[in-house]
């Protein structure tokens, strides 16, 4: 019976320490460097050795694993598994977030939105487009060079364990968040994978227990899926906070909700008709969260991020980066922790992006300020798809949505992937 947080309190210090290290999975988003892998070995490395007597000792055995695409979208992912140094037989698997120049740049695509089916015997569980497209880059990446686990992909290093009693834990924040179920479900299905001669898989005698801790991510598939993960791992945790907008879409109450976040404290949103579109997108194959439930915790506002000489459409783009990043930190606080800092030095704090700038456009809508500075996008945009860059349809009901949509799917069915 999967344990899920009906009644949400404080999280637990082994969850704390798990959001710690899905930190630091972030530490190079936003960077350019021509070895990102061993930049952020470097880094998470400092912060795991600065922050031992808080966390307790972990080693990273696997990665950590970098890919990048020339793509508009998911452009950079990156992963790492640690173990714990106090404990061998407890794994945690740490996925990157968003990019950090352009944190919600992936929601802003209604294509990304439409669902596929999880697995052929399974067409009724669905997940997000966007999560199928990350998951399937997620399992295919191989550290390089010297890393731990180099040449091969997390599942196959976790086939090669010589012991597999083991806790593993696949957390994330915000893009991670999404991604973390999904990827926690993805190995428990490849554990034991029925059909040839005699079973196989990376685990086949389905020792390792997995659990999933995902925070600040809108719902990654419909509700199928999310019963679906509840009933294959062994824990499923999922925290938000309440002001957050990300966490509310894609269901139409939550949504409805967010409109009005931060109306009492004097700045309203940009739009109704913005939260209208969400709505609409999210649509059919109803939605849900894994761990379903309410927001763990709210905020709370910070009004020192109010600039009385900007608009309100711009003081709600900044409240709302703070609410998704940097109020999560005093939730999940560890008393003498050093955090690092979830937004990389030199990126624009906004979420004002080419994606949202397009929708305002082609809603006919005048340009908020501070939006009116955002980039504009030079062609189509583009997501890795089979390990290259593939423009994404205009439509989502298009003809060419459907291909892309069967492309991924074809590609997200385990049975096809080789240990």
């Amino acid at each position: 019976m999967t344990e899920q947080s009906s009644v949400r309190g404080e999280p637990t210090h082994e969850e704390r320490v798990a959001f710690q290290l899905s930190v630091y999975a972030n530490l190079v988003t936003g960077v350019k460097d021509d070895d990102l892998e061993g930049l952020l070995r470097q880094r998470i490395q400092h912060y795991l050795d600065l922050n031992k007597e808080v966390i307790g000792g972990w080693e990273i055995v696997w990665g950590p694993g970098v890919k990048q695409f020339r793509t508009d979208l998911y452009a950079v992912n990156a992963l790492y598994l640690a173990r714990s140094v106090d404990d061998p037989t407890r794994y945690v698997v740490a996925i990157a977030g968003t990019n950090g120049s352009e944190p919600f740049e992936w929601l802003f695509e209604n294509l990304l939105v439409r669902t596929v089916a999880w697995h052929p015997a399974k067409p009724f569980t669905r997940v997000n487009l966007g999560t199928a497209i990350g998951l399937n880059v997620l399992k295919e990446i191989t550290p390089s060079g010297d890393r731990p686990g180099a040449g091969t992909t997390l599942r196959q290093f976790l086939k090669r364990l010589p012991d597999k009693n083991i806790s593993l834990t696949v957390t994330g924040h915000s893009l991670g968040g999404v991604l973390a179920p999904a990827l926690a479900v993805w190995l428990r299905d490849t554990q034991k994978v029925l059909g040839g001669l005699s079973p196989a898989g990376w685990d086949f005698q389905e020792r390792a227990k997995i659990s999933t801790l995902s925070t600040a991510g809108p719902t990654p598939g419909n509700v199928r899926f999310a019963a679906y993960a509840a009933e294959r791992l062994e824990s499923v945790r999922r925290y938000a906070n309440g002001l957050d907008l990300a966490p509310s879409l894609w269901t139409h109450d939550t949504i409805e909700g967010a409109k009005k976040f931060y109306d009492a404290d004097g700045v309203a949103g940009p739009g109704e008709w913005l939260f209208d579109l969400a709505k609409a997108w999210g649509t059919g194959d109803f939605r849900g969260h894994v761990d379903p439930g309410p927001a763990a915790f709210e905020g709370p506002f910070e009004p020192e991020l109010v600039d009385p000489s900007a608009s309100a459409c711009a003081n709600f783009a900044a409240q709302a980066l703070h609410q998704h990043e940097t109020a999560y930190q005093p939730y999940f606080h560890l008393e003498g922790v050093e955090w690092p800092s979830i937004r990389p030095e030199g990126a624009p704090a906004t979420v004002w992006t080419p994606g949202l700038r397009r929708l305002f456009e082609e809603a006919g809508h005048t340009l908020p300020d501070g939006l009116a500075g955002a980039p504009e996008r030079s062609g189509p945009t583009t997501a890795p798809v089979s390990g290259q860059p593939v423009a994404l349809p205009g439509g989502a009901d298009s003809a060419e949505a459907e291909e892309l949509a069967s492309w991924v799917e074809a590609e997200l069915d385990y049975a096809t992937d080789a240990d």
